[in-house]
C-alpha cells in the first residue's frame, strides 16, 4: 500500500500543472508556490517561506503577513 501511494505522489508531481514562481528574468531563483521572492541585492534573490510575506529592505529577512520590519531587520507585530 505504502509503495502505491509513493507511486502516485511521483507521477502526480511530475505531471501537475504547477506555475513556476520565478523571481528573476535569467530564470535562476525559483520559489516554492507561496513564498515571496525577495531582492537580496547584487542581481540576487532569495525565496521568503511565508504565504504574503514581506522582505525587509537591505537584510536577508523577511516577515509573515501582519508584521512589519523594523530597522534591525526583525519582524514587529503591526
Amino acid at each position: 500500500m505504502r509503495f502505491a501511494i509513493f507511486v502516485f505522489l511521483v507521477y502526480f508531481c511530475r505531471n501537475a500543472d504547477f506555475e513556476p514562481n520565478l523571481c528573476d528574468k535569467e530564470m535562476i531563483t525559483q520559489c516554492d508556490e507561496y513564498a515571496v521572492c525577495c531582492d537580496i541585492g547584487k542581481g540576487q534573490y532569495g525565496c521568503c517561506p511565508f504565504t504574503n510575506g514581506i522582505c525587509c529592505p537591505g537584510f536577508h529577512t523577511c516577515c509573515p503577513s501582519g508584521f512589519q520590519c523594523t530597522d534591525s531587520g526583525t519582524c514587529k507585530r503591526i
